[in-house]
């Protein structure tokens, strides 16, 4: 499993020892299973996991306003194909 670091503090076994975790540090020997359970409740987090989501989470915005901004540029293509320009009212009203 990747490196955990704790959030919060962790008392886990290690070893065959109670050892307590604090805050910011690394959490060394957990099992799979532990180590799941502890990032699924946000105990500990995998910095490699996260970022990569945030990455994931960049380029899918990226991608997002790409999307926007050619549809955007549609509407306002097809506004001006059909806007009509009318002469100005002489009678001033």
């Amino acid at each position: 499993m990747a490196k955990l670091i704790a959030q919060i503090p962790v008392a886990a076994f290690v070893d065959g020892k109670r050892v307590e975790i604090p805050p910011g540090e690394e959490v060394p020997g957990l099992s799979d299973h532990d180590a799941r359970e502890l990032v699924a409740s946000g105990a500990v987090i995998d910095p490699t996991a996260v970022a990569a989501a945030t990455r994931k989470a960049g380029q899918a915005e990226a991608k997002a306003r790409r999307a926007f901004e050619e549809e955007r540029s549609a509407v306002i293509q097809a506004q001006e194909s059909t806007r009509v320009d009318l002469p100005a009212d002489p009678a001033g009203d």
